[in-house]
């Protein structure tokens, strides 16, 4: 999915990821999108010192997904499929990070709605996931 919320949470990401590389913590992050906008966001994470790479979509991956490891831990978010469809239309839409309507992306990101959040304590399956996340690298 888009990285949609960078642009929405912009100094909080930036914050986020300096706090965590000055711990030493290394992120790597696939995105699945090849918009400008995605490619602005993949930029950003590198500039910040993250692992970002764009990559193709692996098929029969649900829209609105996004999976992440944490040490032992998966974590899993699923925005609805309207939400998702709203994001994608956004991403899409826009060629340029000026361009970028930022009231209609708080719009999308304020939507009442229900977002499935998913954590399972797996040693193993993460660290199966992680191996093969920083494979793409």
């Amino acid at each position: 999915m888009h990285f949609w919320f960078v642009i929405a949470t912009l100094a909080q990401e930036t914050e986020l990821m300096k706090r965590m590389s000055a711990q030493g913590i290394s992120s790597y992050y696939l995105l699945h999108g090849k918009t400008p906008l995605d490619l602005w966001t993949v930029q950003f994470y590198r500039n910040l010192g993250v692992s970002c790479k764009s990559v193709s979509k692996p098929e029969g991956f649900e829209p609105g997904l996004n999976i992440g490891t944490y040490g032992d831990f998966i974590m899993q978010t699923t925005h609805p499929k309207e939400i998702s469809e709203r994001i994608d239309r956004f991403f899409k839409k826009y060629k340029h990070i000026e361009d970028v309507n930022l009231t209609e992306l708080v719009d999308i990101a304020t939507a009442e709605t229900s977002i499935t959040f998913t954590v399972i304590k797996d040693p193993v399956l993460a660290r199966t996931l992680r191996e093969k996340i920083m494979g793409k690298f």
